[in-house]
């Protein structure tokens, strides 16, 4: 029986202080700029009646969108009824909402979880004839991108200064018609709350010199004006006419006007001051921004410099590597156009010549594209390196006088295409790693001349298609690694004639797979799963 009577109060009264969920309704429109603040085009939710619930989660919102929009499109919130006494939380449903226009209702009071939900958007709060009285101190704490707080036309008679501290943004700042501002609240704001730039001060100032009692002292205006950000670039002229308007004030309200007039004046000549010192800084800043000029000149012809000085000669340090051998680690080149010849110098151990260098090393130079006739200087070069160089493309006769080398390794640059043909010259190669690039699509047959080939490293590319006839027919590769690449599509017919291999990596993959013979994997297993997955 008392759950029927609570049913029926809540029927009769439409408010009932729960926190059970609710559904809202909205009538959805289209509001073009110049309505109250708005700079844009915006898309507004009308609150219906039927939201009589106090502290309700909102689970849905009822209402037919305007053709090609949704939740995430409204930007406005308007409540215009008296039954509301609350602002729901709507957050989870109108995430990007930038307005919240009230005006007419029932809030009395505004709190800081009424609020607190729509910190991350929330530009412009409007809250008119809806007869609040009590504004909590820490009501804005959570509302750091407000620019509008317009609350004309309510009861408010008391008003926080701590309130406006943490508000960089705010530009309006209404108050007029409520009723009086206590004197406590009035020196509080007069010693905290100055607004950070010239547009909210006027509004400030304006809104409390129009409001109902105007219990306001002008030396407050005063503070308010010299604690301004942006002053520095106000002259006299202006100056005098915002004193004026002070004194106008004190006419009205204060009897000591001659001492006060005094202040004023020696106020007007220090702003008169920091004028002149604004534009003196101005010229500085002009002077400063020539000599800025002038050195980005200079740097400029540095540079211009600098790549004259890196031409293509290049220069070896000579050394015997346990791994590679007699080796030219290059330093000193800057290939930058296709067909770019370098002149190789550098000083031999006694024993040695050119012609016995068995690996060339480049890292970390400036190699846009392969230096061409690289076997004229290493006859015998057995080893190619060009590693994290900017290496753009690979083109068919970039390795033409090469048919000798059995390693080729050009990680960690940019290569985005390579031309069909680039390795046919390359019968003897047996290792051949083009990882860390940015390769999208390979050309036909692209590997099928390198029938010696034992190591092929494809990985962390955006490769998406692997096809049988990339390969070439015999079957002697023992490592092919293609991690971390975008496969969509991978021939059977490829996986195939990798089938002595011991090793076949496509983790990191949509095709999350990888055979190891060494762990005990056995390929026909390893087969079939890829044909059913990949």
């Amino acid at each position: 029986m008392s759950d029927l009577i609570l049913t029926l109060i809540c029927t009769i009264f439409q408010v009932c202080l729960s926190t059970d969920p609710a559904t809202i309704s909205c009538e959805y429109k289209t509001v073009p700029p110049g309505f109250i603040y708005i700079t844009g085009q915006q898309y507004e939710c009308i609150l219906q009646s039927d939201y009589p619930y106090v502290n309700n989660q909102i689970v849905s919102v009822n209402g037919t969108h305007i053709d090609g929009n949704s939740d995430t499109n409204v930007t406005m919130l308007t409540i215009n009824d008296k039954k509301i006494t609350e602002i729901p939380n709507l957050n989870s449903h109108f995430s990007n909402l930038k307005y919240i226009n009230v005006q007419k209702s029932s809030l009395k009071a505004l709190s800081r979880q009424n609020l607190a939900n729509f910190k991350d958007s929330l530009e412009h709060l409007v809250i008119r004839n809806s007869g609040i009285e009590i504004i909590q101190e820490d009501l804005f704490v959570d509302l750091t991108k407000l620019v509008t707080i317009d609350l004309r036309n309510n009861s408010i008679f008391y008003i926080s200064s701590v309130q406006f501290t943490n508000l960089p943004n705010l530009r309006n700042f209404l108050l007029e018609s409520n009723n009086c501002i206590n004197p406590q609240t009035q020196q509080d704001i007069k010693n905290s709350m100055l607004p950070s730039d010239t547009t909210s001060m006027t509004a400030y100032i304006q809104s409390i010199k129009d409001s109902t009692c105007g219990l306001i002292n002008p030396e407050f205006l005063v503070n308010l004006y010299l604690n301004s950000k942006l002053l520095i670039d106000i002259d006299a002229y202006k100056a005098e006419q915002i004193v004026n308007t002070i004194l106008d004030v004190l006419t009205q309200r204060n009897d000591d006007f001659d001492a006060l007039q005094d202040q004023l004046n020696v106020t007007a000549n220090n702003l008169t001051a920091l004028t002149q010192k604004y534009q003196n800084s101005i010229a500085e800043n002009e002077e400063l921004h020539v000599q800025i000029q002038q050195l980005k000149v200079k740097v400029t012809d540095l540079e211009s410099m600098a790549e004259q000085c890196l031409d293509v000669n290049g220069t070896c340090r000579f050394t015997d590597d346990e791994t590679y051998g007699y080796s030219c680690i290059a330093h000193g080149i800057n290939v930058t156009k296709s067909g770019d010849v370098i002149d190789w110098s550098g000083e031999h151990d006694s024993a040695s010549a050119d012609e016995d260098v068995k690996a060339l090393i480049i890292r970390y130079l400036n190699v846009q594209f392969v230096p061409k006739k690289i076997a004229a200087a290493f006859s015998n070069l057995k080893i190619l390196t060009i590693q994290n160089c900017g290496l753009k493309r690979l083109s068919k006769d970039d390795f033409d006088d090469l048919e000798e080398l059995l390693e080729l390794r050009i990680a960690g640059n940019e290569i985005t295409s390579i031309e069909a043909g680039s390795f046919d010259g390359l019968t003897a190669l047996k290792v051949l790693d083009l990882s860390n690039n940015k390769i999208k699509v390979l050309p036909s047959k692209i590997f099928a001349m390198l029938n010696a080939l034992t190591y092929l490293n494809l990985s962390n590319n955006s490769l998406t298609a692997l096809k049988s006839n990339f390969l070439p027919s015999t079957n002697f590769i023992d490592s092919f690694i293609g991690t971390n690449n975008q496969f969509t599509n991978i021939e059977s017919t490829f996986v195939w004639r990798l089938r002595s291999a011991s090793l076949i990596d496509f983790t990191g993959s949509s095709c999350d797979l990888k055979f190891d013979k060494d762990a005990g994997d056995q390929f026909l297993a390893f087969y079939n799963v890829l044909l059913r997955n990949c």
